[in-house]
Order: C-alpha cells, then structure tokens, then sequence
C-alpha cells in the first residue's frame, strides 16, 4: 500500500533509564538523511515527538487504526491510500 520510493518504520522505544538523552532522535535523523523517500510510520505514542523530526499526519480518511496516529515526511506524503501496517 506505499506508494513507490516509500517505506515504513516500525515500532521505536529507548530503554527508560536512557531516556532523554537525544537517542531516538538521533536514531531517526540518521535513518532519515540515509534512506530518501517519503517515511511513513504508525505513532502509537507522542506524535509531537515525530513532528518535531518533520513528519505530519495523514488526512482523517487515512487514520484507521484506533489510538495511533498515520504520519509522513516527504515529497510523496499524499500519495499513500489507506494503510492497514506496512
């Protein structure tokens, strides 16, 4: 259901005792200057989080799976229909 050049990631949680201290972010911006293409991904917890790394959430008719939040970042946003998972 991605529409070509996208991918998804999945699930991402950083063991408490290290929390805070930037390794999810910098986790993320890695992945992100490393793969090109539009990411999507499943926010299950603090979409703020991913917003703050560029990702917007999809349209209120892609949203389909209850207590999680459908987000983009990338040129290909829009084009995804909706997504059961990846």
């Amino acid at each position: 259901g991605l529409p070509a050049g996208a991918y998804g990631i999945g699930s991402l949680c950083t063991e408490p005792a290290v929390r805070r201290l930037g390794l999810a972010k910098a986790l993320m911006r890695v992945v992100l200057a490393r793969e090109p293409g539009t990411a999507y991904l499943w926010a299950d917890a603090v979409p703020d989080f991913y917003e703050r790394l560029g990702f917007t959430p999809l349209p209120p008719e892609a949203q389909t799976r209850p207590g999680s939040v459908l987000m983009a970042r990338g040129e290909r946003r829009g084009e995804a229909g909706p997504l059961e998972y990846f």
